[in-house]
């Protein structure tokens, strides 16, 4: 027995060094940073309201506890933003709601607005040629929070998770959406269809927090810290850049899937006007003085303090 557990300790060696990844040379991203609230944002009349009321230190919050909540309201701040989207996620999942918000993000793209998405890269497999179609928006960037070199095959991934598993352990569990730098919604809701009640065998039931005022401001310190790391990369440095062909194949593929989902019956497909729910938000708000806190990242390979959910 102990002969066999060697000659397999042996053979496992040979094989983890034979398929041991090459080191990446990422290419050097350009630094940015969020803009500053503009008077003609999209929630400035919501900001005005609160200011009759609030000190300048305090922000207006709502609670996002029904699952529909958590994806009408991140459907609203899309379609109110005018000039800025920040989006930072954990797990993003090829699901309806996803591709709903996708397809609302790519229209708020097309009007001029200015969009930063950060995902973890621990689930995202096999997609590539779908997050082209973000990427290759002039007006929207992506980037990958400790990209996996493996980019599609599972077993190649298992081997670079033994090879490199200290650092790919270190996972970016953050969730938020910023519009504006005037709104935000932080909580505990990735992007997928069971956590906003739409899949058909299971749900989860998680809570996040609408914030309007300096809030928004105090979350977009925390993405740009991690947009201008050293942890994050383009998802086609690592890979072969998807053609214009494959490229409007997935946007005609992700329009046909959201116009055929009965599970997006309860949602409009098209960007809406959603000027009278803010104008009625106000008077559901609670006053509050917030302190965005957050696990920093060091770029030394190295994280400060392992990122929790």
């Amino acid at each position: 027995m102990q002969i066999r557990i060697i000659t397999f300790s042996l053979f496992l060696i040979v094989l983890l060094n034979g398929c041991a990844t090459v080191p990446v040379e990422y290419p050097e991203l350009t630094q940015s940073y969020a803009q500053a609230p503009r008077e003609d944002g999209g929630f400035t009349s919501v900001e005005k309201v609160l200011q009759q009321t609030y000190s300048d230190d305090q922000s207006g919050f709502l609670l996002l506890d029904s699952n529909e909540q958590g994806l009408h309201w991140r459907l609203a701040l899309i379609d109110q933003a005018k000039h800025t989207l920040d989006l930072q996620y954990y797990l993003w999942y090829p699901e309806d709601s996803s591709r709903l918000i996708s397809k609302r993000l790519l229209d708020a793209a097309d009007r001029g607005v200015r969009i930063r998405v950060i995902l973890d890269d621990l689930l995202v497999i096999d997609v590539d040629k779908g997050l082209a179609a973000f990427d290759d928006h002039p007006n929207i960037e992506l980037r990958l929070f400790n990209a996996w070199e493996e980019r599609e095959n599972l077993v190649g991934r298992g081997i670079e998770g033994l090879e490199r598993f200290e650092k790919l352990n270190a996972r970016m569990h953050n969730k938020l959406l910023i519009a504006d730098n005037q709104a935000v919604i932080l909580g505990g809701r990735n992007i997928g269809d069971h956590y906003f009640g739409l899949h058909s065998e299971y749900n989860f039931h998680d809570l996040d927090v609408l914030g309007i005022g300096p809030v928004a401001m105090q979350s977009s310190e925390l993405f740009d810290h991690f947009w201008n790391s050293q942890w994050v990369h383009t998802p086609f440095a690592l890979g072969e850049q998807p053609t214009a062909k494959e490229i409007s194949k997935a946007k005609k593929k992700l329009l046909k899937r959201v116009t055929q989902s009965d599970r997006l019956d309860r949602f409009p497909i098209e960007q809406q006007d959603w000027t009278e729910q803010f104008a009625a938000l106000p008077e559901k708000l609670s006053p509050g003085i917030s302190n965005v806190i957050y696990d920093r990242v060091d770029d030394e390979d190295t994280v400060s303090q392992q990122m929790k959910d």
